[in-house]
């Protein structure tokens, strides 16, 4: 495998989400995403790695090879909700983040291993109307430069 940093497997991803119809990412850190719900727009999204642990069996690495590690990937989605159509909204929800992973799962695999590890979701209140916050993750194998 060839080495892989983090913005370049972050950008990778946030180009496959952004493909995505109606999709917007947002404007503000992942950290930041949904910490006031009134700043969402529908469909947006954040993406980041929250972690990039070593995979090495033997405890050596090489600067020149890189560290093989696994990164965890995180994406986050928010979907608006309508009061008066909340059972249609939320399945639309759930095919909103069918599209997302599809796209994630799809970037190019040179130099990486992905896997699917899970989705989470919650409502939050709006002043308008609630919102499903999806947070779908999947940890992601590659060669992270040490140089």
């Amino acid at each position: 495998m060839a080495l892989i940093d983090s913005s370049t497997l972050r950008d990778r991803v946030r180009a496959a989400v952004d493909a995505v119809a109606g999709t917007t990412e947002s404007r503000f850190h992942p950290d930041l995403f949904a910490h006031d719900v009134e700043q969402l727009i529908h469909k947006s999204y954040a993406v980041d790695l929250t972690e990039n642990q070593a995979e090495t069996t033997d405890g050596r690495q090489y600067a020149a090879a890189g560290a093989y590690s696994g990164s965890i990937l995180r994406v986050q989605v928010a979907y608006r909700i309508r009061g008066d159509a909340t059972n249609g909204d939320i399945s639309a929800a759930y095919d909103h983040e069918k599209l997302v992973r599809a796209a994630v799962y799809g970037i190019s695999r040179a130099s990486i291993n992905m896997r699917y590890q899970a989705t989470q979701r919650r409502i939050v209140e709006g002043a308008q109307s609630p919102w499903q916050l999806s947070e779908i993750t999947f940890r992601v194998f590659h060669h992270l430069p040490l140089a």
